[in-house]
């Protein structure tokens, strides 16, 4: 494959995982700047110039960002060895690291590395150790992100229901609902707008 070709598979590839993404934190960055004031610039995407590596940051209210960091690879000849992956690895840190302290300081991390030809046994062990998601084809690069939003929102709403909150804890759960619904992820939604408008500026239960 060659190089421009490399460049708009990888874009082709990313774009199932950020279309989505962007389409649910656009809809609740939306609702959030309109009822709050946001400090800081609420979404970005940052992606070096051959498009292996893709960053996407998404504040949340009244807790970290959210970070996503993508490897994309198009190695098709094998599956990555562990040194193979090893070197991916580093080279998404080093992304991520770049953008610390300049578009974040603590973060909520997801790291997911892509190969179309998978994994061989010892880079999968690898990947464990390290706590990087691994995918194979489209459908698995968002799966990572759809466990975590999942399980996040679940927690976040078992805690709070029955409760009275307002202000960020409803924001919050409006905020992973909708990045869930958008991404595919196994949630129920639970809030509309008007619902969020009412809990935010009222306060009031979830029932």
């Amino acid at each position: 494959m060659l190089p421009l070709q490399r460049v708009e598979e990888r874009i082709r590839i990313l774009n199932t995982a950020l279309v989505p993404l962007l389409r649910g934190a656009r809809r609740y960055l939306s609702i959030w700047s309109q009822l709050q004031r946001i400090s800081k610039k609420p979404l970005e995407t940052y992606t070096t110039s051959d498009y292996t590596v893709t960053i996407f940051l998404a504040e949340m209210p009244g807790s970290n960002p959210l970070l996503i960091a993508y490897y994309i690879s198009t190695q098709a000849s094998r599956p990555l060895s562990p040194s193979q992956l090893a070197a991916r690895i580093r080279r998404v840190l080093k992304e991520v690291n770049k953008l610390r302290n300049k578009l974040f300081t603590a973060a909520d991390i997801l790291y997911i590395v892509y190969a179309p030809r998978g994994f061989t046994k010892g880079a999968r062990k690898l990947a464990r150790t390290k706590g990087i998601n691994l995918a194979t084809t489209q459908r698995e690069i968002l799966a990572p992100v759809a466990r975590y939003i999942t399980k996040r929102f679940n927690k976040l709403l078992n805690k709070i229901k029955g409760k009275r909150i307002w202000g960020n804890l409803p924001l919050l759960l409006y905020a992973l609902q909708e990045i869930g619904i958008s991404i595919g992820a196994n949630i129920k939604k639970v809030l509309d707008t008007l619902d969020l408008i009412r809990l935010v500026e009222k306060g009031g239960k979830i029932t």
